[in-house]
Protein backbone atom coordinates (compact mmCIF):
# COMPACT_ATOMS: atom_id res chain seq x y z
CA UNK A 1 0.00 0.00 0.00
CA UNK A 2 1.27 3.47 -0.74
CA UNK A 3 0.23 6.89 -1.74
CA UNK A 4 -0.52 8.24 -5.14
CA UNK A 5 1.01 11.48 -6.12
CA UNK A 6 -0.27 14.25 -8.77
CA UNK A 7 1.90 15.19 -11.80
CA UNK A 8 -0.44 17.60 -13.46
CA UNK A 9 1.35 20.71 -13.33
CA UNK A 10 0.01 23.87 -11.73
CA UNK A 11 -1.66 26.86 -13.77
CA UNK A 12 0.21 30.10 -14.52
CA UNK A 13 -1.85 32.84 -14.79
CA UNK A 14 -1.91 36.16 -15.82
CA UNK A 15 -3.82 38.38 -12.65
CA UNK A 16 -3.22 41.89 -13.54
CA UNK A 17 -3.41 41.44 -17.33
CA UNK A 18 -0.23 43.00 -18.24
CA UNK A 19 0.57 39.74 -20.16
CA UNK A 20 2.96 38.26 -17.31
CA UNK A 21 1.45 35.28 -16.13
CA UNK A 22 2.13 36.08 -12.32
CA UNK A 23 0.22 33.46 -9.93
CA UNK A 24 0.41 30.09 -9.72
CA UNK A 25 -2.48 27.85 -8.60
CA UNK A 26 -3.79 24.04 -8.53
CA UNK A 27 -4.16 22.88 -12.08
CA UNK A 28 -7.52 20.79 -13.83
CA UNK A 29 -6.61 18.25 -10.99
CA UNK A 30 -7.54 20.82 -8.24
CA UNK A 31 -4.52 19.96 -6.11
CA UNK A 32 -0.72 21.21 -6.50
CA UNK A 33 1.41 18.92 -8.67
CA UNK A 34 3.30 16.26 -6.02
CA UNK A 35 0.24 16.22 -3.69
CA UNK A 36 -1.62 13.28 -2.78
CA UNK A 37 -4.24 12.77 -5.86
CA UNK A 38 -7.46 13.98 -5.06
CA UNK A 39 -9.35 10.56 -6.01
CA UNK A 40 -10.88 8.54 -3.60
CA UNK A 41 -8.67 6.19 -2.15
CA UNK A 42 -8.98 2.39 -3.73
CA UNK A 43 -8.38 -1.37 -2.72
CA UNK A 44 -5.60 -4.05 -4.47
CA UNK A 45 -8.59 -4.43 -7.06
CA UNK A 46 -8.87 -0.59 -7.70
CA UNK A 47 -11.94 -0.83 -6.08
CA UNK A 48 -13.25 1.98 -3.65
CA UNK A 49 -14.63 0.42 -0.41
CA UNK A 50 -14.90 2.95 2.42
CA UNK A 51 -16.37 1.14 5.36
CA UNK A 52 -16.15 3.11 8.81
CA UNK A 53 -15.47 6.20 9.34
CA UNK A 54 -13.41 8.02 5.93
CA UNK A 55 -10.31 8.63 7.85
CA UNK A 56 -8.17 5.69 9.32
CA UNK A 57 -9.83 3.08 10.54
CA UNK A 58 -6.75 0.88 10.90
CA UNK A 59 -8.74 -2.12 11.47
CA UNK A 60 -9.62 -3.86 8.28
CA UNK A 61 -6.24 -3.71 6.03
CA UNK A 62 -8.09 -5.16 2.78
CA UNK A 63 -10.75 -1.61 2.83
CA UNK A 64 -9.33 0.92 0.47
CA UNK A 65 -9.89 3.47 3.34
CA UNK A 66 -7.65 1.57 5.94
CA UNK A 67 -4.97 4.88 5.83
CA UNK A 68 -7.58 7.51 4.53
CA UNK A 69 -9.92 8.37 2.33
CA UNK A 70 -8.30 9.68 -0.57
CA UNK A 71 -4.69 9.90 -2.53
CA UNK A 72 -3.75 5.85 -1.29
CA UNK A 73 -3.10 3.18 -3.63
CA UNK A 74 -1.03 -0.39 -4.07
CA UNK A 75 1.98 -0.78 -5.86
CA UNK A 76 2.35 -4.34 -7.36
CA UNK A 77 5.35 -5.07 -5.64
CA UNK A 78 7.61 -4.10 -3.19
CA UNK A 79 11.21 -2.48 -2.09
CA UNK A 80 13.87 -3.79 0.31
CA UNK A 81 17.27 -2.41 1.36
CA UNK A 82 19.72 -5.09 0.89
CA UNK A 83 21.86 -3.65 2.95
CA UNK A 84 19.63 -4.08 6.43
CA UNK A 85 17.27 -6.24 4.98
CA UNK A 86 14.52 -3.98 6.20
CA UNK A 87 11.12 -3.13 3.94
CA UNK A 88 10.77 0.01 2.29
CA UNK A 89 7.83 2.53 2.04
CA UNK A 90 7.34 3.05 -1.85
CA UNK A 91 5.25 5.74 -3.34
CA UNK A 92 4.05 6.11 -7.76
CA UNK A 93 2.65 9.33 -9.18
CA UNK A 94 0.33 9.99 -12.53
CA UNK A 95 -0.97 12.49 -14.00
CA UNK A 96 -4.47 12.74 -13.59
CA UNK A 97 -5.23 15.16 -17.08
CA UNK A 98 -3.66 12.16 -19.26
CA UNK A 99 -6.63 9.64 -18.63
CA UNK A 100 -6.22 8.58 -22.26
CA UNK A 101 -3.24 7.20 -20.60
CA UNK A 102 -4.44 5.90 -17.41
CA UNK A 103 -3.26 8.55 -15.56
CA UNK A 104 -6.75 9.02 -13.64
CA UNK A 105 -7.51 5.85 -12.17
CA UNK A 106 -5.24 5.51 -8.99
CA UNK A 107 -3.63 2.80 -10.06
CA UNK A 108 0.17 1.66 -10.87
CA UNK A 109 -0.49 1.01 -14.82
CA UNK A 110 1.94 3.22 -17.23
CA UNK A 111 1.30 3.19 -21.18
CA UNK A 112 3.53 2.71 -23.63
CA UNK A 113 3.02 5.93 -24.89
CA UNK A 114 5.62 7.93 -24.50
CA UNK A 115 4.54 11.62 -26.30
CA UNK A 116 1.83 12.29 -28.83
CA UNK A 117 2.60 12.85 -32.50
CA UNK A 118 2.17 16.74 -32.14
CA UNK A 119 4.83 16.80 -29.08
CA UNK A 120 6.88 15.27 -31.72
CA UNK A 121 6.45 16.95 -34.93
CA UNK A 122 6.73 20.21 -33.01
CA UNK A 123 10.11 19.60 -31.00
CA UNK A 124 8.59 19.29 -27.90
CA UNK A 125 6.72 23.31 -28.50
CA UNK A 126 3.36 22.01 -28.33
CA UNK A 127 1.60 18.72 -27.55
CA UNK A 128 2.21 16.79 -24.10
CA UNK A 129 4.98 14.18 -22.93
CA UNK A 130 2.78 11.37 -22.05
CA UNK A 131 5.32 9.76 -20.30
CA UNK A 132 3.28 6.30 -20.25
CA UNK A 133 0.61 8.29 -17.72
CA UNK A 134 3.66 9.65 -15.52
CA UNK A 135 3.54 6.46 -13.15
CA UNK A 136 6.56 7.15 -11.17
CA UNK A 137 7.66 5.39 -8.84
CA UNK A 138 9.35 6.60 -5.50
CA UNK A 139 10.96 4.29 -3.04
CA UNK A 140 12.10 6.18 0.84
CA UNK A 141 14.74 5.65 2.78
CA UNK A 142 14.09 4.64 6.53
CA UNK A 143 15.27 7.53 8.71
CA UNK A 144 15.35 7.27 12.54
CA UNK A 145 17.33 9.91 13.64
CA UNK A 146 14.83 13.34 13.98
CA UNK A 147 17.00 16.61 13.33
CA UNK A 148 16.33 20.45 12.96
CA UNK A 149 16.86 19.64 9.41
CA UNK A 150 15.00 16.21 8.38
CA UNK A 151 12.19 14.36 10.42
CA UNK A 152 12.38 10.52 11.13
CA UNK A 153 11.16 8.30 8.32
CA UNK A 154 9.97 4.92 9.11
CA UNK A 155 10.52 1.61 7.22
CA UNK A 156 7.53 0.03 5.64
CA UNK A 157 4.09 1.14 7.48
CA UNK A 158 1.58 1.06 4.37
CA UNK A 159 2.14 4.49 4.05
CA UNK A 160 0.85 5.66 6.95
CA UNK A 161 3.43 8.08 7.72
CA UNK A 162 3.42 10.15 4.32
CA UNK A 163 -0.31 10.41 3.97
CA UNK A 164 -0.24 12.05 7.36
CA UNK A 165 2.18 14.76 6.93
CA UNK A 166 1.03 15.49 3.48
CA UNK A 167 -2.13 16.48 4.73
CA UNK A 168 -3.70 20.37 3.95
CA UNK A 169 -1.76 22.24 6.80
CA UNK A 170 1.26 20.21 7.51
CA UNK A 171 4.17 22.57 8.01
CA UNK A 172 6.67 21.27 5.32
CA UNK A 173 4.98 18.21 5.21
CA UNK A 174 5.88 17.55 1.77
CA UNK A 175 9.14 18.23 1.77
CA UNK A 176 9.75 15.90 5.10
CA UNK A 177 8.23 13.07 2.31
CA UNK A 178 10.47 13.87 -0.68
CA UNK A 179 13.52 14.22 1.02
CA UNK A 180 13.44 10.68 1.83
CA UNK A 181 13.50 9.79 -1.87
CA UNK A 182 16.33 7.40 -2.41
CA UNK A 183 15.43 6.49 -5.76
CA UNK A 184 12.94 7.40 -8.43
CA UNK A 185 12.16 6.11 -11.61
CA UNK A 186 10.18 6.75 -14.72
CA UNK A 187 8.78 3.37 -16.15
CA UNK A 188 6.62 2.91 -19.33
CA UNK A 189 4.88 -0.19 -20.77
CA UNK A 190 7.29 -2.45 -23.26
CA UNK A 191 4.57 -2.31 -26.33
CA UNK A 192 5.25 -6.13 -27.06
CA UNK A 193 4.22 -7.22 -23.69
CA UNK A 194 1.24 -6.90 -21.65
CA UNK A 195 1.40 -5.43 -18.18
CA UNK A 196 2.43 -7.32 -15.26
CA UNK A 197 3.40 -10.00 -17.74
CA UNK A 198 6.72 -11.09 -16.27
CA UNK A 199 7.77 -10.95 -12.56
CA UNK A 200 10.57 -8.31 -12.47
CA UNK A 201 13.40 -7.64 -10.03
CA UNK A 202 15.57 -4.62 -10.09
CA UNK A 203 18.66 -4.68 -7.76
CA UNK A 204 20.09 -1.13 -7.52
CA UNK A 205 23.40 -2.14 -5.61
CA UNK A 206 25.56 1.44 -5.02
CA UNK A 207 29.17 1.15 -3.77
CA UNK A 208 29.06 3.62 -0.28
CA UNK A 209 30.05 3.59 3.11
CA UNK A 210 28.81 2.98 6.26
CA UNK A 211 26.79 5.55 7.50
CA UNK A 212 27.30 7.25 10.87
CA UNK A 213 24.99 6.61 13.56
CA UNK A 214 24.02 9.46 15.95
CA UNK A 215 22.23 8.73 19.21
CA UNK A 216 21.06 12.34 20.45
CA UNK A 217 24.71 14.18 20.66
CA UNK A 218 26.92 11.03 19.66
CA UNK A 219 30.64 12.34 18.16
CA UNK A 220 32.88 10.81 16.78
CA UNK A 221 35.17 9.12 19.75
CA UNK A 222 31.95 7.65 20.87
CA UNK A 223 32.06 3.96 21.17
CA UNK A 224 33.53 2.91 17.70
CA UNK A 225 33.22 6.07 16.51
CA UNK A 226 29.92 5.78 15.61
CA UNK A 227 30.17 2.90 13.03
CA UNK A 228 28.11 -0.21 12.57
CA UNK A 229 29.02 -2.80 15.55
CA UNK A 230 27.35 -6.16 15.75
CA UNK A 231 26.87 -7.91 19.54
CA UNK A 232 26.89 -12.00 19.00
CA UNK A 233 25.90 -14.20 21.69
CA UNK A 234 27.83 -17.31 21.56
CA UNK A 235 26.74 -18.61 25.31
CA UNK A 236 24.33 -21.57 23.33
CA UNK A 237 27.29 -22.37 20.97
CA UNK A 238 30.01 -25.37 21.88
CA UNK A 239 33.05 -26.06 20.49
CA UNK A 240 33.60 -28.62 17.77
CA UNK A 241 37.14 -29.71 17.72
CA UNK A 242 38.74 -29.27 14.43
CA UNK A 243 39.71 -32.98 13.97
CA UNK A 244 36.27 -34.32 14.41
CA UNK A 245 35.08 -33.67 10.69
CA UNK A 246 37.42 -31.93 8.43
CA UNK A 247 38.08 -32.34 5.06
CA UNK A 248 40.70 -35.54 5.71
CA UNK A 249 38.12 -37.65 6.66
CA UNK A 250 34.90 -36.75 4.72
CA UNK A 251 34.70 -37.65 1.28
CA UNK A 252 32.07 -36.27 -1.10
CA UNK A 253 31.77 -37.57 -4.57
CA UNK A 254 31.35 -37.14 -7.42
CA UNK A 255 32.12 -33.66 -7.15
CA UNK A 256 30.80 -31.87 -9.50
CA UNK A 257 27.57 -34.08 -9.68
CA UNK A 258 24.79 -33.96 -11.50
CA UNK A 259 22.04 -36.31 -10.39
CA UNK A 260 23.15 -38.44 -6.90
CA UNK A 261 26.29 -37.48 -4.88
CA UNK A 262 27.54 -39.83 -1.56
CA UNK A 263 28.96 -37.86 1.36
CA UNK A 264 30.97 -40.45 3.68
CA UNK A 265 32.19 -39.01 7.09
CA UNK A 266 32.73 -40.88 10.68
CA UNK A 267 30.29 -40.78 13.27
CA UNK A 268 31.08 -41.61 17.12
CA UNK A 269 27.68 -42.34 18.16
CA UNK A 270 24.23 -43.63 17.09
CA UNK A 271 22.04 -40.28 16.37
CA UNK A 272 20.02 -38.47 14.02
CA UNK A 273 22.01 -36.56 11.67
CA UNK A 274 21.14 -33.80 9.36
CA UNK A 275 22.47 -32.71 5.82
CA UNK A 276 21.18 -29.38 4.34
CA UNK A 277 21.91 -27.86 1.23
CA UNK A 278 22.33 -23.67 0.79
CA UNK A 279 22.68 -21.75 -2.30
CA UNK A 280 25.16 -18.89 -2.25
CA UNK A 281 22.89 -16.37 -1.55
CA UNK A 282 22.31 -18.12 1.83
CA UNK A 283 19.02 -19.58 0.96
CA UNK A 284 18.44 -23.25 2.77
CA UNK A 285 17.35 -25.57 -0.20
CA UNK A 286 17.07 -28.68 0.64
CA UNK A 287 17.47 -30.52 4.20
CA UNK A 288 18.07 -34.65 4.33
CA UNK A 289 17.55 -35.83 7.96
CA UNK A 290 18.60 -39.63 8.58
CA UNK A 291 19.71 -41.80 11.99
CA UNK A 292 23.15 -43.18 11.68
CA UNK A 293 22.87 -47.00 13.22
CA UNK A 294 26.06 -47.80 14.16
CA UNK A 295 29.11 -46.17 15.52
CA UNK A 296 31.33 -46.47 11.81
CA UNK A 297 32.05 -44.62 8.85
CA UNK A 298 28.27 -43.53 7.42
CA UNK A 299 27.46 -43.33 3.97
CA UNK A 300 24.51 -41.10 2.81
CA UNK A 301 23.37 -40.48 -0.73
CA UNK A 302 21.89 -37.37 -1.84
CA UNK A 303 19.32 -36.81 -5.00
CA UNK A 304 20.08 -33.81 -7.21
CA UNK A 305 18.52 -34.40 -9.87
CA UNK A 306 15.66 -31.92 -9.55
CA UNK A 307 18.31 -28.86 -8.47
CA UNK A 308 18.95 -26.56 -11.00
CA UNK A 309 23.07 -26.30 -12.06
CA UNK A 310 25.11 -24.15 -9.80
CA UNK A 311 27.03 -23.88 -6.64
CA UNK A 312 26.22 -24.28 -3.32
CA UNK A 313 27.12 -25.50 0.08
CA UNK A 314 26.11 -28.34 2.18
CA UNK A 315 26.61 -29.00 6.03
CA UNK A 316 26.14 -31.52 8.58
CA UNK A 317 25.13 -31.52 11.79
CA UNK A 318 23.87 -33.87 14.44
CA UNK A 319 21.94 -32.39 17.54
CA UNK A 320 21.59 -28.84 16.22
CA UNK A 321 25.13 -28.44 15.92
CA UNK A 322 26.80 -27.58 12.73
CA UNK A 323 30.28 -30.43 12.03
CA UNK A 324 31.05 -29.43 8.72
CA UNK A 325 30.39 -27.67 5.44
CA UNK A 326 32.06 -27.64 2.01
CA UNK A 327 31.23 -26.98 -1.48
CA UNK A 328 28.76 -28.69 -4.21
CA UNK A 329 28.94 -27.98 -7.36
CA UNK A 330 25.71 -29.30 -9.73
CA UNK A 331 26.56 -29.51 -13.76
CA UNK A 332 24.18 -31.11 -16.45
Amino acid sequence: RCPVFEMCENDSIDTDMDGVNDNVQPGPAGVWKFDLRNDPSVNKDGLNTVIGTLYDTLTNENLSNFIGPYGMGWFPGYAIDIETGVRLNMGFAENSWFSSENGADMLWNPTSTLYSSLWESSGGTAGYPYLGGMHYIYIFGENYIETTEAREFPLYDAGKTAFERMQPGVTNGKREVFRNAMWVAIPYLNPDFELLATDVTVKIRMANPYQLRFDGYGTLDSLNNCLPMWKIDLSNFSAVPESELTKSNVTTYPNPADDLVNILFPIEQSQETNIEIWDISGRQVSTNSFRIISKSESHYQLDISKMKKGAYFYSISTKGKRLYTDKLLIVR
